[in-house]
């Protein structure tokens, strides 16, 4: 879904979002697929809170979560910051990442705070977020879901640009959709007797399946009406779509005995880092090929993202393979199953 949220072509060809071509772009990107996002600092929050009773139970996992975001962090920071001041340096190329940074402290603040593959700003939020965390255990126990709350209602009324330099100021070095689904998962690991709630769910999941599916569907075509703010729409969808596909967790939870799934998995987080701007390299490439029109800006969008799925995955497998090292440090030392190695890199 992240790669798709970055593959959009509308920039490649007229700019214009009113044409079908870019609607249906816009609406899958950036409303639809926006879910990956919750769920991943949901999930980043739940898994580092869940069994955790007090401030003394999370060192050890803050430590190991530490090495875990940022190594990779730095390392894919300098990659991408190598490639695009290389690319600028040898054919002046634009692969559509931030302007190229001159002079030592630019350079450095592109390293450490604004790095020019965008896309890692969700691993820059996440570091600020778990070093802050251990503040709850001092806090009393009800400002985590009093927080919650009150950054909800926020997030929907004045959303945070991912982009640092978009935002307002220092203040806003953290968006507010990433505080928001952070306190989520926080709050679920220890506030939630998920057993109980599985229990009065069993017999309501297929309707509450359907009414989260219908208004994730169904309320991004509200944004911008008279009634409903298009952040409003946009945090109310996309707050339907984690609940759609929290839902469907026990048939998701199948899966996870595949062989083909599990190796998949283990590049989600190589994947969410290394797409872009490979993504983009492919998406000029094409267009330059056969032209600007929306039919071939739609194709591109539909086709690219896959093509770079594939290449990351073949690329960073045959690396595995070379040099196993360098492919769990860029993964942020979780374990990789490359598909091209009989041997697993742990």
């Amino acid at each position: 879904m992240v790669v798709y949220i970055h593959g959009t072509t509308v920039g490649f060809t007229s700019g214009d979002w009113s044409d079908p071509s870019a609607w249906i772009q816009g609406y899958l990107s950036h409303n639809l697929f926006h879910v990956s996002l919750l769920i991943f600092f949901f999930c980043s929050a739940f898994l580092l809170f869940v069994g955790v009773d007090g401030i003394g139970d999370i060192g050890g996992k803050l430590r190991k979560r530490g090495r875990s975001l940022i190594v990779p962090y730095l390392l894919w920071s300098g990659l991408w910051l190598v490639v695009l001041l290389l690319a600028r340096l040898v054919g002046n190329l634009d692969l559509g990442a931030q302007e190229a940074p001159s002079g030592v402290e630019a350079v450095l603040y592109r390293l450490f705070v604004d790095p020019v593959a965008g896309q890692l700003w969700f691993l820059r939020d996440l570091i600020v977020l778990t070093a802050l965390s251990p503040l709850l255990f001092v806090l009393p126990r009800w400002v985590g879901p009093a927080l919650l709350a009150a950054a909800y209602v926020v997030w929907l009324w004045v959303p945070t640009p991912t982009v640092i330099e978009n935002r307002s100021g220092w203040w806003e070095i953290v968006s507010t959709e990433a505080i928001v689904w952070f306190l989520a998962g926080v709050v679920a690991a220890r506030f939630l007797d998920l057993d109980k709630l599985d229990r009065i769910l069993r017999d309501r999941r297929a309707w509450v399946s359907l009414a989260s599916c219908v208004g994730y569907l169904l309320l991004p075509l509200a944004k911008g009406g008279p009634f409903m703010p298009a952040s409003v729409a946009f945090g109310l969808s996309t707050t339907l779509g984690f609940v759609f596909l929290v839902s469907l967790y026990p048939w998701i939870a199948r899966l996870v005995h595949s062989e083909v799934v599990a190796r998949f998995g283990s590049f989600s987080f190589l994947l969410y880092a290394g797409h872009y701007p490979t993504l983009k390299i492919v998406g000029l490439s094409v267009v330059a090929i056969l032209g600007p029109s929306a039919e071939v800006a739609l194709a591109t969008y539909a086709l690219a993202p896959l093509v770079v799925i594939i290449g990351v995955i073949f690329g960073l497998s045959v690396l595995g393979r070379v040099w196993p090292g360098a492919v769990l440090a860029l993964n942020g030392y979780r374990p990789v199953y490359p598909f091209l190695a009989s041997r697993t890199v742990k």
